[in-house]
């Protein structure tokens, strides 16, 4: 038997045993260290989501206050506005509710659950309150198309003078397009626009 055959075989087995036992070594300790990095990658999302929240709540109360009061001027003491702020599925996520009396709704679904108008009005303030908590504002103009198109007439009226109320208050002006005679009536200025052969025309009205 030639045993220096089966030697020199096993030293080499043993050989490559020890070099496959020192890279298993080498893995688990970098498996330990991306478990370590996850597990602070994790903590580090987790604060990150928490502060995300303190600051969404911490401009909560006023947006809810502005939208509230852009609604009841409109729509009446029953209506109000809520926001939630949640961590959902491990990201931050803000929603939207519109409350008359007890009964919450999504505002996204405000206009189907409480008549057309509400998602509006909504939208107008959210505007204008997006504007105003801005620590670096932008020019004291807004420039909106169309943006009580779901209005009734009666209470076109009154978005229009809460319009008018919100512009002294903030000192902001708005540039409004509207083909809605109730609201151009609360307007300090009005301009009658044309088109022709593609040229636009604009005219100073007195209303």
């Amino acid at each position: 038997m030639d045993l220096d055959k089966y030697t020199k075989f096993l030293n080499t087995q043993k050989a490559k045993l020890e070099i496959l036992t020192d890279k298993r070594l080498k893995l688990e300790s970098t498996l330990i260290g991306l478990d370590k990095s996850l597990s602070d990658v994790r903590e580090a999302d987790d604060v990150m989501n928490a502060v995300s929240v303190l600051a969404q709540e911490n401009s909560k109360n006023v947006i809810e206050e502005l939208v509230t009061l852009a609604l009841q001027s409109v729509y009446g003491e029953s209506h109000s506005f809520e926001i939630d702020n949640k961590i959902n599925r491990g990201q931050p996520e803000t929603f939207l509710y519109v409350v008359e009396n007890d009964e919450r709704c999504l505002l996204k679904n405000a206009d189907d659950y409480f008549g057309g108008g509400v998602v509006d009005i909504c939208s107008f303030a959210l505007r204008v309150v997006s504007w105003a908590i801005q620590d670096e504002k932008s020019d004291n103009v807004l420039l909106l198309d169309e943006p009580m198109k779901n209005l009734d007439s009666a209470r076109l009226t009154l978005a229009g003078e809460m319009i008018k109320e919100l512009s002294k208050a903030l000192n902001l002006q708005f540039v409004i397009i509207t083909h809605e005679d109730e609201l151009v009536m609360t307007g300090d200025s009005t301009f009658f626009v044309t088109k022709t052969n593609g040229i636009s025309n604009v005219e100073k009205t007195n209303v």
